[in-house]
């Protein structure tokens, strides 16, 4: 059996969200605590905000209120505050998505890429 064992898309990619960018990776399943049930693969031990905090790797262009504006870092703890209180919501077709929402989403979009890029 041969096995194709292309280099990985652990490296995250940048997306415009709002007024900022944010660099988002996949989330490996070997980060995953997953197992596969009557066909389908369930996630049950997997947690959102531990998701969100591996997945979004960096961001840019994100401030504080005026009129201080100073950019933001962003650690554990501001990831956990933006997880935890639904932060940067913006319209996406007629909908609020949220930073996280759109963090979660994006890496589950990105995995998709990778696994079909391997069975092509």
């Amino acid at each position: 059996m041969e096995l194709s064992i292309p280099k990985s898309p652990y490296e995250g990619k940048w997306f415009d969200f709002g007024n900022g960018r944010l660099k988002i990776r996949a989330y490996p399943a070997s980060k995953q605590g997953f197992a596969v049930k009557d066909g389908n693969v369930v996630f049950p031990g997997e947690t959102g905000l531990e998701r969100f905090k591996y997945c979004l790797e960096a961001w840019e262009n994100y401030v504080t209120p005026a009129p201080e504006n100073s950019p933001i870092a962003l650690t554990d703890d501001v990831k956990k505050k933006v997880y935890d209180f639904r932060l940067g919501a913006v319209a996406i077709d007629g909908k609020d998505v949220t930073i996280a929402d759109f963090v979660i989403l994006k890496s589950d979009e990105l995995l998709k890429e990778a696994v079909t890029a391997k069975k092509n």
